[in-house]
């Protein structure tokens, strides 16, 4: 993947390579079941499903 494109586009590619590598880091230190989602959202610095949910009912 090269860096073309929008800030929006180079944000997205960025956010896709750093969850899975920040996700597979807390597993291996954990395990799988330790780490909750918003964890793994926190750390990678993305919103969490259930942000997005909480704030869709306000």
């Amino acid at each position: 993947m090269d860096d073309t494109g929008g800030p929006r586009e180079r944000k997205k590619r960025r956010m896709c390579r750093r969850l899975p590598d920040t996700a597979i880091g807390l597993f291996v230190a954990r395990g799988f079941e330790s780490v909750p989602v918003a964890e793994v959202a926190g750390a990678a610095e993305v919103s969490s499903p259930g942000d997005r949910w909480d704030r869709g009912r306000r």
